[in-house]
């Protein structure tokens, strides 16, 4: 049975600017009295962990050295997860192509990193979620992309066929590179598709079903 393994920011939505994202944070950090230094010092550790691209780390773990009452930290890492949740903007084609892919009998997979509490993602987005057979967002599994771990939790949990399982995303780095050196088949879904590993490649989401039934 083929199996469909697919990347969310950028694949499946549009992804909040980093600067969007600090911004609502600061603003639930503020709402909790946090000052200004420990908020300055949180974002600068997120941003080096995103840069070192750490295996394991979320947004929690982070505050959690940071602040002292561990039930504070949990209420503003869950309000924030709520906030990003609710200005999720998918692609105007995810649902069609999701939809479509259900029907015609395929599993689909999400594997995707997430600093924050992806619970809210899911339960604000179930229109959307409802989809999948399983999905596995990093602070959940504890492997971010991409670690090779990440991949092999979703192919080892499903038992999935390694020649008939496809990873589709818009990262080389976090989705096509490591997905190929375990010998999935790829598809990269991006505006600029100039220099990819992936022999399979496309600029809309809608084109991958093509692909997918020509085999790549």
């Amino acid at each position: 049975m083929v199996s469909l393994i697919f990347d969310l920011g950028n694949t499946l939505k549009k992804d909040l600017s980093l600067e969007t994202s600090k911004d609502i944070s600061r603003e639930i950090f503020r709402k909790f009295d946090v000052d200004e230094n420990t908020i300055k010092t949180f974002n600068q550790m997120l941003l080096d962990s995103l840069r070192e691209k750490k295996e394991n780390f979320t947004a929690k773990s982070i505050l959690s050295g940071l602040l002292d009452d561990d039930q504070i930290c949990e209420k503003i890492i869950d309000q924030i997860s709520q906030e990003l949740a609710e200005r999720f903007s998918w692609n105007y084609d995810t649902k069609s192509v999701l939809e479509n892919l259900t029907q015609r009998g395929y599993s689909i997979f999400l594997l995707s990193n997430s600093i924050w509490n992806s619970k809210f993602y899911i339960s604000e987005n179930e229109d959307y979620f409802k989809y999948f057979t399983d999905v596995f967002f990093s602070d959940q599994i504890g492997f971010r992309k991409p670690s090779r771990n990440a991949f092999l939790k979703v192919i080892k949990s499903y038992n999935l066929a390694i020649n008939e399982t496809w990873m589709i995303g818009d990262s080389e780095e976090n989705d096509i590179l490591p997905a190929k050196e375990l010998g999935l088949k790829t598809i990269k879904v991006a505006n600029n598709l100039d220099s990819t590993n992936s022999k399979s490649k496309c600029h809309f989401l809608s084109e991958i079903l093509n692909i997918i039934i020509d085999g790549g």
